[in-house]
């Protein structure tokens, strides 16, 4: 009767969990990261420490190194994001290494190029499962709020269309303009801070 019981309590959490997230959302959970190990709660230093781009999933395939293989995975089409690096430190000081692709149309072919990295850094802090980066550019406070999902080894950062626009610069008419990106997957490295 307990294993009854628990079956049905199981599938009916299973049930809600599926509709009650949208296509995307089912699909980035269960195809990216183990439920178990998921943190609910985000304490400060779970975040401490340096993170590289593992994966950068985009809103289409696309198959930008022509070697005839379509990825929504922009790091499988292009080289230009492995220096890629989010830095948090205790202090609640954050570095961040972000690289830009440019997507432009040159005499009726596409060309893709690769920006020379940015480096952006502030403040950080987190509520619930929102990642809050305070900025100071060009004079003026930029507060981002991005939600957060964390695993031992592993984050997760949805993107929003604008905020897209720090990794991508399309100026527009190439085959993939309004190419996006959709989520950014982090691994942490053995660096210790």
């Amino acid at each position: 009767m307990k294993k009854i019981i628990q079956n049905s309590i199981f599938i009916l959490f299973s049930t809600f969990i599926l509709f009650s997230c949208s296509g995307d959302d089912l699909e980035l959970t269960s195809a990216n990261y183990n439920a178990k190990l998921l943190k609910t709660f985000i304490y400060d230093s779970d975040l401490v420490g340096e993170w590289k781009i593992k994966s950068m999933l985009v809103n289409k395939k696309i198959d930008l190194n022509a070697d005839g293989e379509s990825n929504e995975d922009l790091l499988r089409e292009t080289s230009c994001f492995e220096e890629m690096i989010y830095t948090f430190k205790g202090d609640k000081t954050f570095t961040i290494i972000n690289p830009t692709l440019e997507l432009t149309m040159l005499d009726d072919e596409d060309s893709f190029n690769c920006q020379p990295p940015a480096t952006i850094s502030g403040k950080w802090s987190i509520k619930d499962d929102t990642l809050i980066l305070f900025i100071r550019t060009n004079g003026a406070d930029l507060v981002e709020r991005k939600h957060l999902v964390l695993t031992d080894d592993l984050f997760y950062l949805e993107i929003n269309e604008k905020e897209s626009m720090q990794f991508i610069n399309d100026k527009g008419n190439s085959s993939v303009s309004g190419l996006s990106v959709v989520v950014l997957e982090f691994k942490r490295t053995p660096k210790k801070f």
